[in-house]
């Protein structure tokens, strides 16, 4: 393989990401067998997939704050909301693409989770006493379904 080749298989992969179109949708959508994600969650920004269907549970008995969203360059953490709808995820391995930084709070004692790709955050939490438990905020995420979506 040389380089052309390379380069043509990085721009056909960053074109495909590009095709992906998510949808901001007012209830989680979910299995509701198993609790868990119908649908790629994907950046809302970007659309870049965060997690792919059946990865992740979703949870309604919390209420966390966190800061409202901004791109690195943006300081507009001033402010936030408290959210009531989470993805738990319970294994890092799980990601197809997340960002986590470095120990955030008054006593360091959580870190916020955003998009690696275009750095929008925070899309969700993880607390370090729960190190294994990481939390994706459902108003924070938008939503894919390749059988339905453009025929894709």
């Amino acid at each position: 393989m040389n380089l052309g080749d390379i380069l043509a298989a990085l721009k056909a992969q960053s074109s495909k990401k590009n095709e992906l179109k998510g949808v901001k949708l007012e209830k989680p959508p979910l299995d509701e067998e198993t609790k868990k994600n119908a649908q790629f969650l994907l950046c809302s920004q970007c659309n870049c997939k965060i997690i792919k269907p059946n990865k992740a549970t979703l949870i309604e008995d919390r209420k966390i704050f966190m800061h409202h969203m901004s791109l690195r360059e943006e300081d507009q953490k001033q402010s936030g909301q408290e959210l009531t709808k989470f993805w738990l995820v319970s294994d890092q391995f799980q990601f197809e693409n997340i960002g986590v930084s470095k120990p955030t709070g008054e006593s360091a004692d959580f870190r916020y989770l955003a998009c690696s790709d275009c750095d929008l955050g925070p899309i969700g939490i993880r607390f370090n006493v729960k190190p294994a438990e990481f939390l994706i905020a459902h108003d924070r995420v938008h939503y894919y379904t390749p059988a339905t979506s453009s025929g894709k």
